[in-house]
């Protein structure tokens, strides 16, 4: 369902399976779940339920058992003040830099991924066109050695599917920034 972008199918989904864990007692999932909610709910629009249900997710969080979840809520509220009107740039800059040490003490590929990327977007916000650039090809030469690791194609385009926007990101930056006489124009 969100993948269809029919967000409010998805949520009630996400509500079925957390009454399931909340029943279990199974707190990681439940963290999880919310963290999911919460990004469905970013990618809704709805950036007040988001930054909510980050900070409940924060309030019950112990980022040394579960490090993995401190660093895609770190990422969540780096999206969510990037997304605000007008960009909260310097609490996206810390929370991804926090997402930052978390991968890189714990390895998670994935996260170093996205964090380059909002990073890219925060250099960009600043209007550092350079650094931005940097970023985002940090980020694409990422997601290409982890792609190549991957043994079957099928499993290769699961793993693509969710990277292209740092792709079309980074094209639309080269373009921006291409001068008059390198794309064409008089």
């Amino acid at each position: 369902y969100q993948r269809l972008g029919d967000y409010r199918q998805a949520d009630a989904q996400f509500l079925k399976a957390l009454r399931f864990f909340e029943h279990q007692g199974a707190l990681s999932r439940v963290l999880a779940l919310d963290l999911d909610r919460a990004t469905l709910a970013l990618k809704a629009g709805r950036l007040e339920e988001a930054q909510q249900l980050a900070n409940q997710v924060e309030a019950l969080l112990d980022s040394d058992d579960w490090p993995s979840l401190a660093a895609r809520l770190h990422l969540l509220s780096a999206q969510v003040a990037l997304a605000t009107t007008p960009p909260k740039l310097t609490v996206a800059d810390q929370r991804t830099q926090q997402a930052l040490e978390v991968a890189r003490n714990h390895n998670l590929h994935e996260v170093m991924i996205e964090a380059d990327h909002l990073m890219a977007q925060i250099f960009e916000q600043n209007d550092d066109l350079q650094a931005a650039s940097r970023k985002y090809y940090a980020a694409i030469e990422r997601i290409e050695e982890l792609r190549t690791l991957l043994a079957v194609d099928v499993f290769q385009l699961g793993f693509m599917e969710d990277k292209l926007p740092i792709y079309d990101n980074a094209v639309r930056l080269c373009h921006n920034m291409a001068t008059p006489a390198t794309n064409g124009k008089s």
